[in-house]
């Protein structure tokens, strides 16, 4: 993901007073998903936003290449909360959206559909992305970052595996 970061210096301290602006989280991964939790598990009550390209709520990654590609475990117990706690906790999930711009002096982000939010505080919590480890098995291989990549994975394969190139330190 390429975000352009509109303006320089440093981000200001937030004001006592924010207006009734949300704190925006960009990704919505295991970090992103946990700092929501963790708002609302310490009492915050103004709004947040978690927005990410993912189809689904966060979850954590490692039994996709592990467990769940070999059939031996649901995500269920993976999932950062329950599909209806972010809407029971007035979190607001933007799924399969990306931030294309975060502007930290007008203190808002813009979305690949233009939409744009005004925050109080902006967390980027995006991750990391696998990187072939060489140009010709780019095709023969996939990243396993999403349910549904890994769901296209189960059924009858022309390679003898799959290798895992990359995990996250700490994650994994």
């Amino acid at each position: 993901m390429r975000v352009t970061v509109l303006g320089s210096g440093r981000m200001p301290a937030m004001s006592p007073r924010d207006g009734g602006k949300p704190i925006v989280i960009i990704g919505g991964g295991l970090a992103g998903g946990n700092a929501a939790a963790t708002l609302r598990d310490e009492g915050f009550r103004g709004g947040v936003v978690l927005i990410g390209r993912e189809t689904g709520i966060p979850f954590g990654r490692p039994p996709l290449s592990k467990t769940y590609l070999r059939s031996e475990e649901e995500l269920d117990g993976w999932y950062v909360r329950p599909a209806d706690w972010y809407a029971k906790h007035d979190v607001e999930t933007l799924l399969e959206s990306s931030v294309v711009a975060v502007d930290p002096a007008a203190h808002n982000v813009v979305l690949d559909s233009g939409l744009q939010i005004e925050y109080q505080k902006v967390l980027i919590a995006t991750g990391g992305r696998n990187r072939p480890r060489r140009r010709i098995l780019v095709k023969l291989c996939a990243g396993l970052r999403a349910v549904d990549c890994c769901q296209s994975m189960t059924g009858p394969c022309p390679l003898r595996g799959y290798e895992t190139v990359s995990s996250v330190v700490g994650v994994n």
